[in-house]
């Protein structure tokens, strides 16, 4: 029963990804509609399932600076930074500098306050 299982999980979870898509397919197909397409997706699976938090790719962002920003948006909040600056970065090799660079530099200037606001952790006694 195990595998069917798995792929059912699997299958089910991909839905949700299929559904954000379609969602920012109907929104226009734009960048924007994309990251926030899959940000909803990726919320209401979070909210529906309460969780099963594999491979998501906000994930990316844990040994970062951006981390602190899931303390306020969640993970949904730190897929929507990993695919803005996606989509900027995109924006950029395609050849839409301008709107790409500002959309980068929004993601990015996310990085130090994230770190300001960041606690040190606190010494381990004995380490």
């Amino acid at each position: 029963m195990a595998p069917f299982a798995l792929v059912g999980l699997a299958g089910g979870a991909g839905l949700y990804w299929g559904a954000g898509l379609a969602l920012a397919r109907a929104a226009g197909g734009g960048p924007a509609a994309f990251v926030a397409g899959l940000g909803l997706a990726e919320a209401l699976r979070g909210w529906l399932f309460t969780g099963f938090p594999w491979a998501q790719p906000g994930h990316a962002l844990i040994d970062t600076a951006w981390l602190y920003w899931a303390a306020w948006f969640g993970a949904p909040g730190l897929l929507v930074l990993v695919l803005g600056a996606s989509v900027a970065l995109w924006h950029m090799a395609a050849g839409a500098r301008t709107s790409g660079a500002a959309a980068l530099a929004a993601v990015a200037a996310l990085w130090p306050l994230g770190a300001a606001l960041t606690p040190e952790a606190a010494p381990v006694p004995g380490a």
